[in-house]
């Protein structure tokens, strides 16, 4: 059999499985009992372990042992109908074939993480036609002929009696097989479902009937779309407790809906709630940097840290796709470097490695980047972002206020946010909307809101409680202007943190200007899509503030006056005139910014024992979309001035040099102290063919690196007692200067770790 990728594993088992025809009954033995309050799972000891794992056909199984792959995720068998219990079971090809791929790994000494779809047979449709998903009101599904070849017509509501087979399916596998876990690809919920068990359950639970149809801009779809997420959440709840009694260290390690493709972002509604990754032993992604999700932005980075973040930086996984461009696929002319480079930032950003066989170059390929893993493994687990920075990404934001246009109003702000912090080589976290409490505030010197415009009350509260307490806080635009479900309120929640009232936002001037406004040569090129996408644009200016302040600004813009695109807000003048750091000045007809109007632009102000910078005008967005450095330089004044402090960690290195900060708190070994680390991830992100190509299209296939020099880190708190860098073992040389520890780093081929130990 030859390898394959993880989509081609259910394509090739499609019409290859006779499943059993006979009747089901669940019966009383999967009644449940009531789901407590959400928790998140416990992760089994031996999961914050894996750092290697690989997606492969049973046959592949001695081949990837021999490369040190520690967990094998692969599909031989597609659910039975009915269940063991009643009579159903495997064929018996497919019970010798799974025995086999079960056996064959664990004498290997690997885990197997059994990729079972997450479909019911034609058989098991045809006999509870009522199990699948109802996706309007008429009944319609229950007409439809099931059909083995097309998984359209088996799609069942695993909110119903489906979902409790699937799980008792799931059990009776484990039992018979030895089973380590299981990953679905899909198993979500869909946007809605009007089956019998979803329309009684949400009239007993809601005393409401289900709403009319998929519509976020009704807030009861919007309740809805809470609730069934919820209910998904149980789902998952009730499989662990039935996997874990059987078996203790039984693990979901599946795949989610996040940020390994930039289209993850964009899908509305969604497909799963966020917060479901708690209950996933080590979720996974798909991870890709084809030109459809823009590999060569900091888009990639961004979707491996965020995974990290919404499973509580606990274990997960990224599998690189080495696919070349978008549709048609191709993973022609990959260059084995680009699979490194590839594998290397997903490891700088807090997940681990996980690769198909099925690639080109097959176990062959895999094995040097595995290798390289096991050389850093050593200081990949256990470990927790080191506390500085924090920067909310909202889901609730996302789905229920910028549904209509997430790619404009949600990512710009938390991708430009995050690209500050990664230029500026801080310690940088992402917080999730349940991470806003005032005890997991309380860790950070300055949290930043990138247009976090849905915030509930308890959110609102814990955050001005913590910068009244002494915390800093930076916000953008509409931050605080809806509650969690997305319904405006009449100003900013936090309009008294802010020091300004909400006034709307500037009239939009979309025109052209005439021939004598714009040079020939340029104009030429222009087409209606360059017109529409000059909304927004403006200019800002500045005089004698603290906050632009700056040698390094005053070069950039000697004028104190720059042009700026992007998002912005009309905001009320602030008690004190002192507090307006920047004034924005949005254009006028023409393109030509309308005399005499100069808005609030950027608000500086101390709140309790507090400080706050507030921007009306998005300049965490402009880094997106319409990025000049001087944006960076004032957002990155601002955290720093609202921290109060700049990290005790201070790196020195070009902005291609990613870096990231963890603390890591291994396991104490037997009559041992714990003992503490900090783990300093530095990884080279240099093109060297970058923007030669169609900008649109670029994607980064580097076949080599150039080595960074340069590289400095200076403590000026707790400094460790050891430091070393790993791989390899280097002791670098440490000097005393200015107070400081200063630590010169050798050159930076592509990625290494700097580890500090205290004894």
């Amino acid at each position: 059999m030859t390898s394959l990728n993880r989509r081609e594993f259910i394509a090739s088992a499609t019409g290859a499985m006779a499943l059993a025809a006979c009747q089901n009954s669940l019966g009383e033995a999967l009644s449940d009992d009531a789901v407590p309050e959400f928790e998140p799972i416990a992760i089994p000891k031996w999961v914050h372990e894996v750092t290697r794992m690989s997606f492969l056909a049973p046959d592949a199984v001695p081949d990837v042992a021999k490369i040190g792959v520690q967990v094998v995720h692969g599909n031989s068998v597609w659910p039975y109908f009915p269940l063991r219990k009643d009579g159903g079971k495997l064929t018996d090809r497919e019970h010798a074939d799974l025995k086999r791929f079960a056996d064959e790994t664990h004498r290997h000494g690997m885990r197997l993480v059994l990729g079972l779809p997450p479909f019911p047979s034609a058989d098991c449709m045809r006999a509870h036609p009522e199990w699948r998903i109802a996706s309007d009101q008429s009944g319609s599904q229950l007409r439809i002929e099931p059909d083995e070849k097309n998984l359209g017509t088996r799609l069942a509501c695993n909110q119903g009696p489906w979902g409790d087979y699937l799980i008792e399916l799931c059990a009776e596998l484990m039992q018979d097989y030895g089973l380590d876990g299981y990953s679905f690809d899909g198993n979500y919920h869909p946007p809605i479902c009007y089956c019998g068990a979803c329309r009684l359950a949400y009239q007993q639970e809601r005393q409401r009937t289900l709403p009319e149809k998929v519509n976020l801009d009704d807030i009861a779809y919007r309740e809805y779309l809470v609730w069934r997420g919820e209910k998904l959440e149980q789902h998952y709840a009730r499989l662990q407790r039935r996997l874990k009694g059987i078996k203790s260290d039984a693990v979901v390690m599946t795949w989610t809906v996040n940020a390994g493709r930039y289209g993850h972002f964009l899908h509305s509604p969604r497909a799963m709630p966020t917060r479901m990754n708690l209950l996933i032993d080590l979720p996974m992604q798909e991870w890709w940097l084809d030109e459809t999700n823009i590999g060569a932005s900091v888009a990639p980075s961004f979707g491996a840290e965020y995974l990290a973040a919404v499973t509580g930086y606990r274990p997960c996984g990224c599998e690189p796709y080495l696919m070349s461009r978008g549709n048609p696929y191709s993973p022609d002319s990959f260059p084995p470097h680009e699979r490194l480079l590839r594998s290397m930032l997903v490891l700088t950003h807090g997940s681990t490695t996980a690769h198909s066989v099925g690639w080109p170059g097959g176990v062959a390929a895999a094995a040097p980047v595995f290798a390289e893993t096991k050389r850093r493994e050593g200081w990949l687990t256990h470990c927790r972002p080191l506390p500085w920075a924090a920067i909310l990404v909202s889901e609730q934001t996302r789905q229920f206020y910028a549904y209509r246009d997430i790619a404009d109003r949600f990512l710009p702000h938390v991708f430009g946010a995050y690209r500050v912090g990664l230029e500026e080589h801080w310690p940088v976290s992402l917080l999730n909307d349940w991470d806003v409490t005032a005890e997991n505030l309380a860790r950070y010197r300055v949290v930043i809101l990138p247009n976090a415009a849905a915030l509930s009350d308890q959110q609102v509260a814990a955050l001005r409680d913590y910068v009244a307490s002494g915390g800093g806080l930076v916000a953008t635009t509409e931050t605080s202007l809806c509650d969690e479900l997305g319904r405006p309120r009449r100003d900013f929640a936090l309009s008294d943190v802010f020091g300004v009232s909400y006034r709307g936002r500037p009239a939009d001037v979309v025109g052209k200007p005439g021939a004598a406004e714009i040079d020939a040569n340029f104009a030429i090129a222009l087409d209606d899509n360059y017109w529409k996408q000059r909304v927004g644009s403006a200019s800002v200016t500045w005089a004698q503030h603290e906050l632009v302040q700056s040698d390094a600004l005053n070069q950039l813009v000697p004028g104190r006056q720059a042009r700026f695109k992007g998002p912005q807000v009309l905001v009320s003048e602030p008690k004190a005139a002192t507090e307006v750091a920047v004034r924005l000045l949005p254009d006028g007809p023409g393109g030509v910014a309308a005399p005499g109007v100069s808005l609030p632009g950027v608000i500086v102000r101390e709140f309790g024992k507090g400080r706050v910078v507030y921007f009306a005008a998005a300049f965490d967005a402009s880094l997106w979309n319409y990025a000049y450095p001087y944006q960076r330089h004032i957002f990155a004044r601002a955290a720093a001035w609202c921290a109060k402090e700049s990290p005790s960690i201070r790196v020195t290195a070009p902005r291609c040099v990613q870096t990231t900060f963890y603390d890591r708190h291994p396991p104490a070994a037997e009559g041992r102290a714990e003992q503490k680390q900090l783990v300093i991830h530095f990884f080279n992100n240099v093109n060297t063919t970058a923007a030669l190509g169609n900008p649109a299209n670029e994607v980064p296939l580097r076949e080599e690196s150039i080595p960074v020099h340069g590289l400095r880190i200076s403590f000026s708190g707790k400094t460790p007692s050891r430091v070393h860098l790993e791989p390899g073992g280097i002791l670098p040389k440490a000097t005393s200067a200015n107070g400081e520890i200063v630590i010169d780093l050798p050159p930076l081929d592509v990625h290494y770790m700097l580890i500090g130990e205290w004894t």
